[in-house]
């Protein structure tokens, strides 16, 4: 079949038409998908945006909460610091004494209390001469040791005789015997090897024996001195905490000598320990009759005990020094 010229361009027309629309549907579509690939991308920008508000949210709710908590911090710190600066210059008040303030007599030994000082003084003395505990427990282990070292002797005796027994009622060829032989050359080596240090420690022992006796007796002649001077001790510290207290309380202008070393009143931590630490340099120098108006202890005694009791309490002291 034959079309007519005309129809024949129509169709040409419409063949080219259709190829034209089919590549302009091509870029459509190509648009599409890039349309597409933006959104996407969009959404995701969109998500990391609102995640960055939140956390910028986020952010802002913890400075706020970091800012009160600053405030707050900083409030609590002012008001200790108020409550402390009062508390420090109720303390100065307290330690400056009034210009008709009365001299604190820290000094002024009674003689009922200088006989005070002088028994719990030999109390203290008596003591002194006795073994320490320490010194009780290094001869009681010295006579340990010779106990010990008996003990492995009779031991060893035991398993020479009890071998030598086996000896006697077996052949040479069996196994027992063989072992029994063994067993009695080991423990004569062992028994001689302890015999001979035996004598040694024999003596030690009964120098550690003879030492521990003798201060068993003394303990018992010195327990009424020490029972005596541990309660005058007692007593006399009593009486100068109360000398002290008065002191002050009526804020009495205190010596030179306690100042220095102690400070013009208790301080605000660990009072009592200033104040037992007070009224031992009160018994000390009540003790040794010292005088001396600026050194708190005065100079160091000659005798083992002042001397002791000087050096304890200097090292006390250094710990409170102002």
């Amino acid at each position: 079949m034959t079309y007519p010229a005309a129809d024949t361009d129509a169709l040409r027309a419409l063949e080219n038409r259709l190829t034209t629309v089919r590549s302009e549907l091509a870029d459509l579509a190509r648009d599409v998908e890039d349309l597409q690939s933006k959104v996407g991308d969009t959404e995701d920008l969109d998500h990391t945006l609102r995640r960055l508000q939140y956390s910028i949210e986020d952010l802002e709710a913890t400075a706020e909460r970091l800012e009160d908590e600053h405030d707050a911090h900083t409030s609590d710190t002012e008001r200790s610091l108020k409550k402390l600066t009062a508390r420090i210059r109720l303390l100065e008040n307290l330690a400056r004494p009034s210009e008709d303030a009365p001299a604190a007599d820290l000094d002024t030994i009674e003689a009922a209390w200088k006989e005070l000082a002088a028994t719990a003084q030999r109390g203290t003395e008596t003591a002194a001469g006795l073994l320490t505990e320490a010194g009780r427990q290094t001869h009681q282990a010295t006579i340990n040791r010779h106990r010990q070292a008996e003990q492995r002797r009779r031991e060893a005796q035991q398993r020479a005789i009890a071998a030598a027994k086996i000896l006697a009622t077996t052949a040479h060829t069996e196994r027992a015997h063989k072992k029994a032989a063994s067993d009695f050359t080991t423990a004569l080596a062992a028994e001689d090897s302890t015999r001979a240090n035996l004598g040694a420690l024999a003596a030690e022992a009964n120098t550690a024996r003879l030492a521990l006796e003798t201060d068993d007796r003394r303990r018992r002649e010195a327990a009424l001195a020490i029972a005596e001077g541990k309660k005058a001790s007692r007593k006399l510290a009593m009486i100068l905490r109360t000398r002290l207290a008065r002191a002050l309380a009526d804020r009495a202008r205190l010596p030179v000598w306690f100042v220095t070393v102690l400070g013009p009143a208790p301080p605000a931590e660990a009072t009592q320990e200033w104040i037992d630490l007070a009224v031992d340099v009160l018994v000390y120098r009540t003790t040794h009759q010292i005088t001396d108006p600026v050194l708190a202890l005065g100079p160091k005694p000659h005798d083992a005990a002042g001397a002791a009791q000087h050096r304890d309490l200097t090292r006390a002291l250094n710990a409170w020094t102002p």
